[in-house]
């Protein structure tokens, strides 16, 4: 397989685990009587809200953007930033900015500053 096909897999497979989008199929593994296990789909939607509530952010950048509930996409353009800076800041091979982190303060803190001013 080549290097962008996984690349891209792996990236794929990586927002179905913070519940940015639904996997293609979800399953729920349930005892049955006789001691085995059966299978039970579940709507893929439901599985992305779980994948979201579940992860966990290994980061304070991350931690702010799953506590707003966006996705990195999302929050790169509310805090007017390139989404692969955003994603460097997360991934922990860089750090942001003296001005960066103030304003990831106020969008740890007031949420509600910066989705007005996208707004307006």
């Amino acid at each position: 397989m080549k290097k962008a096909r996984i690349n891209e897999l792996e990236r794929s497979a990586e927002a179905v685990a913070r519940g940015e989008k639904p996997p293609s199929r979800a399953w729920k593994l349930r005892k049955n009587a006789a001691g085995g296990w059966e299978r039970i789909a579940i709507d893929p939607e439901d599985a992305r809200r779980d994948n979201a509530r579940n992860w966990k952010a290994n980061n304070d950048v991350a931690k702010i953007r799953a506590n707003l509930n966006l996705t990195q996409s999302a929050f790169a353009d509310l805090m007017g930033i390139p989404i692969k800076t955003l994603q460097k800041w997360e991934g922990n091979e860089t750090r942001p900015s003296g001005p960066a982190q103030t304003l990831l303060k106020i969008a740890a803190q007031r949420p509600d500053v910066l989705l007005e001013l996208q707004d307006a």
